[in-house]
């Protein structure tokens, strides 16, 4: 699935933000309910659609480190971002601005 020109580049923007939005919903709205408000229900369906989205994201981040050569350590950074609240709204920003000369040219 290598692609070298922009649509895995754009595509793996919006893994990101869909990987992020949903560790956000995950542990800011279905983890507190489940444990605060005894409300289990929303872990059983945001889980699975985050664990996806987690896949889908590393995928992609593999696909365009390997497609535009990117050094280990970005990759690594990459990776790491996502353990973290907000880190795929950090990584998508950072491809916009990344990919943004490259549309001014």
């Amino acid at each position: 699935m290598k692609d070298s020109g922009g649509s895995t580049y754009s595509l793996f923007k919006w893994a990101a933000v869909l990987e992020g939005t949903t560790l956000l919903a995950l542990v800011g709205v279905a983890v507190p309910l489940k444990h605060l408000a005894g409300v289990p229900a929303p872990v059983s369906w945001i889980g699975p659609v985050h664990g996806v989205a987690f896949m889908v994201y590393i995928a992609l981040a593999c696909n365009v480190a390997s497609a535009q050569d990117w050094p280990r350590k970005r990759l690594l950074l990459t990776l790491l971002a996502t353990l973290v609240p907000f880190g795929g709204y950090v990584i998508a920003r950072k491809l916009d601005r990344a990919v943004a000369p490259a549309r001014r040219v």
